[in-house]
């Protein structure tokens, strides 16, 4: 989750925003705002064509530096964890009816 000061700091280009989900850590060029997450080109590329991600409001960071007065970032909802496998538990099994994490779906659900 992004605290306000760090995302003051890359709004205001103190500091460089970088890809909050891959591992190359690539410039940033968005910001997910129901994620509170910054995203390189392949990240974003890959959040907006999610079936999970694709109606999330995407906001590129040219224009976040003109809006950063009125910007209002969804709160990032912390899911439970499995139990088993300490993974979030994304996915919801019918027949059981309970929340499993994406191990536990494709093997025991």
């Amino acid at each position: 989750l992004l605290d306000e000061v760090a995302l003051k700091r890359k709004v205001e280009g103190e500091e460089k925003a970088k890809c909050d989900e891959c591992v190359r850590e690539d410039p940033a060029e968005v910001l997910c705002m129901d994620c509170a997450v910054f995203l390189c080109s392949k990240c974003h590329s890959y959040h907006k064509d999610n079936k999970q991600y694709q109606n999330h409001s995407m906001l590129p960071l040219g224009e976040l530096k003109s809006k950063k007065e009125t910007i209002t970032i969804k709160p990032k909802a912390k899911n439970a964890l499995c139990q088993k496998h300490e993974l979030e538990l994304n996915f919801y099994c019918e027949t059981c009816d309970q929340l499993v994490c994406q191990y536990c779906i494709m093997k025991d659900h």
